[in-house]
């Protein structure tokens, strides 16, 4: 009798590693080749005008660790913009919250000494489907105080939708904050 009970807990052991090592396999996500492009709009918050259509691409990998900072490394060009293409960026996402990251995009100079020549916050789901880009003041020509966006969407309403929507999921630290009475 003795010599079962050491076979049946050694059975039991393997079994339920061998259920942790699917499970870990199962929820970790491997780094993800990325290629998609998205139509998007650039527009100035109030201001249907103002908007005009583009494309923005991303083709790189998206990085999911375990341990350590999830991020983006590859090229993130906005058609409307020359000096988004050709350059490869990483994009570490610095908050998650209910599918949606939060990052910070920066573009350098193609010259030494390699300065910061653009930037924006950027807030994207995992599949790259809604994409908002709130891009410093110089990427947009802007009048007295309105805030620059580019979303995704095939007009301006669609992109306004996009940005309720995420503002929706992600909370307080979204922009823009004027569809704080939508969400509530």
């Amino acid at each position: 009798m003795r010599l079962k009970e050491p076979i049946t807990l050694i059975s039991v052991v393997l079994f339920l590693v061998l259920i942790g090592v699917a499970l870990f396999l199962y929820n970790y996500n491997f780094p993800k080749k990325v290629n998609v492009e998205r139509t998007a709009v650039v527009f100035t918050l109030n201001n249907s005008s103002s908007a005009k259509s583009t494309i923005i691409k991303f083709n790189g990998t998206l990085y999911k660790p375990i341990f350590g900072q999830k991020k983006f490394v590859g090229n993130v060009s906005i058609d409307a913009y020359d000096f988004t293409k050709d350059q490869e960026v990483t994009v570490y996402i610095t908050k998650r919250n209910k599918g949606i990251n939060m990052s910070t995009l920066f573009y350098l100079d193609s010259s030494a000494p390699y300065e910061i020549n653009q930037y924006g916050l950027m807030w994207f789901d995992d599949r790259f489907e809604n994409i908002n880009i709130w891009p410093s003041t110089n990427w947009i020509d802007v009048k007295e105080k309105n805030l620059a966006f580019i979303a995704t969407g095939s007009n301006y309403e669609q992109a306004l939708q996009t940005q309720i929507m995420m503002r929706k999921k992600f909370g307080d630290m979204f922009v823009p904050h004027e569809y704080d009475s939508l969400v509530k």
